[in-house]
């Protein structure tokens, strides 16, 4: 992955995490997460936004769970503190004090 492709993928990925912190129930489908990522600036495909929700549960940022042929994540307590900048995660851009939704 080059290192633009590595800023992209970081910056999704806090976008992912920001998103889940707005979203009813703290929670959200890949279809919805890859929509609202586009409409943040944050463009990548489905596959894309899949695999960064499969690195962010990995990571123990988000839970998973396979919903008939959606993949839903639900952000935890630690993305939670990575989303709001009280913690750091390698591979997730460390948001500005100045980012909202």
């Amino acid at each position: 992955m080059s290192s633009f492709d590595q800023t992209i993928a970081e910056h999704r990925r806090l976008a992912i995490l920001r998103v889940l912190t707005k979203a009813p129930g703290h929670s959200a489908n890949c279809s919805l997460l890859t929509d609202a990522t586009n409409h943040l600036g944050v463009a990548g495909t489905r596959d894309q936004v899949r695999g960064d929700m499969r690195w962010l549960s990995d990571q123990g940022l988000v839970t998973l769970e396979e919903l008939r042929h959606l993949l839903v994540a639900r952000i935890t307590q630690a993305g939670v503190d990575v989303a709001g900048g009280l913690s750091r995660r390698d591979g997730v851009k460390k948001p500005s004090p100045a980012d909202s939704l």
